[in-house]
């Protein structure tokens, strides 16, 4: 028994030296207890998820560009709150006389065009017959230096004038007339004609700033360029643009020199004056409540000039009046129905009496007026004719006064145009 015990404890004990698998103890202990390297991932942590790359930004696609905006014309800006006070003031002119060929004269005299000297017994004799606004039609530059500094006695003068007409209680129109030579409204002089035409109406401003609400300003006379193939059409679109870009320097320009010409009824016109639809669409009118627009319409022109080369219309029978409802009307839809007051400074009907075939006068030029004046006062628009001192002489009558008798040369035809703007 003792025998049988040790030889099993002996057989444990050999089992135990070689193991199960009969290697030797110390390599199966390199096998079961492997080393773990720094180059093997411990099993037991959670990975970190692979880091995905920022995609690369895609360059952004260029914008399209905005399509190049075409400017739009200004518009005539909307009645003005409460009405025009220009309006208003205009309202109470009737029927206008203009002094021409007088001092717009081109000379130091106001007589060197043939008309005698104006006197207080001639604005007298305008007034009795009901006219209750003169315009007077002044050239500048000739009473003036070559930067346009215009001399006093000359200043003076005009205002001797101008009070003829206040002893009157009338409405006076003061302009600067045949400036033409040097204000030429083209893009390479528009710069160095402003500021002469700015420093002229700084001048003229200043002097009659105490003058009440019965003196108007009227920037300029029929401005153009002289001998250009549209100087009587509406001039070219740049031509009207600086004409509109003038009127706002002398909108400016009087304002500026305060007294009542802060609050003056001042008139801006057209290329030339011009009454065509395209002519008065350019004018910008400053957004002022004390600014009219002036306008000239001899109208229908065959019937009011005369020339030898084209045929004229001698006879007034009505079958023209269509070209004086259109004037009426163009003048309506571009300025009246928005609230800017008109005055027609100048219109008339030549005498033709004397002419070869002028059967028209004076019973169709009475007919004539009458329409025309009946129709301007219709639509509200004061008119005041042009009156040259000429009849039956040389050059282009439009004569009614005749200055050196004081008496009218057709007083019928004064009578039906001072009752017709009384309808």
């Amino acid at each position: 028994m003792k025998r049988k015990v040790r030889f099993v404890a002996l057989f444990l004990v050999m089992m135990m030296l070689f193991g199960a698998c009969g290697k030797p103890v110390s390599e199966a202990d390199s096998t079961i207890t492997p080393q773990i390297t720094s180059e093997v991932t411990d099993v037991t942590k959670t990975p970190e998820p692979t880091k995905v790359p920022e995609p690369t930004e895609l360059p952004k696609p260029t914008a399209t560009p905005e399509p190049t905006k075409i400017p739009e014309p200004t518009p005539t800006p909307e009645p003005w709150v409460g009405g025009s006070e220009a309006a208003k003031l205009i309202a109470n002119m009737t029927i206008g006389w203009n002094l021409g060929n007088t001092l717009d004269s081109k000379g130091k005299s106001e007589t060197v065009w043939g008309n005698p000297v104006t006197t207080q017994e001639m604005i007298d004799k305008v007034a009795e017959a009901g006219y209750n606004t003169i315009r007077i039609p002044t050239t500048w530059y000739c009473h003036a230096d070559k930067e346009l500094t215009v001399d006093t006695a000359w200043l003076e003068r005009v205002k001797e004038v101008v009070d003829y007409c206040y002893n009157n209680d009338m409405y006076v129109i003061l302009n600067t007339h045949h400036e033409t030579d040097w204000m030429v409204p083209t893009v390479e002089k528009a710069d160095d004609v402003e500021k002469k035409f700015v420093y002229l109406w700084q001048q003229i401003a200043e002097y009659f700033k105490e003058y009440d609400e019965h003196l108007l300003f009227e920037g300029m006379n029929e401005p153009r360029v002289v001998g250009h193939a549209q100087e009587w059409n509406g001039g070219t679109l740049e031509q009207r643009q600086v004409v509109s870009r003038w009127n706002q320097a002398f909108v400016e320009t009087v304002r500026a020199t305060g007294g009542n010409n802060a609050t003056r009824c001042l008139l801006i016109t057209s290329y030339a004056a011009n009454s065509s639809r395209n002519a008065m669409y350019a004018v910008k009118v400053p957004n002022d409540p004390y600014v009219g627009v002036s306008i000239h319409a001899y109208t229908p022109y065959f019937f009011t000039y005369y020339s030898d080369n084209v045929q004229h219309v001698y006879e007034w029978d009505g079958s023209k009046e269509k070209e004086i409802n259109t004037l009426f009307n163009d003048i309506d839809s571009v300025f009246l129905s928005k609230g800017i007051p008109v005055v027609l400074t100048e219109f008339g009907a030549e005498n033709k009496s004397n002419r070869a075939g002028g059967e028209n006068n004076p019973e169709s030029r009475i007919r004539w007026v009458d329409y025309y004046v009946s129709k301007a006062t219709e639509y509200g628009v004061p008119c005041c004719y042009w009156d040259n001192g000429i009849f039956n002489a040389s050059g282009e009558q439009f004569g009614l006064l005749n200055r050196r008798q004081l008496t009218w040369f057709e007083p019928e035809y004064i009578e039906a145009m001072v009752s017709a703007a009384k309808k």
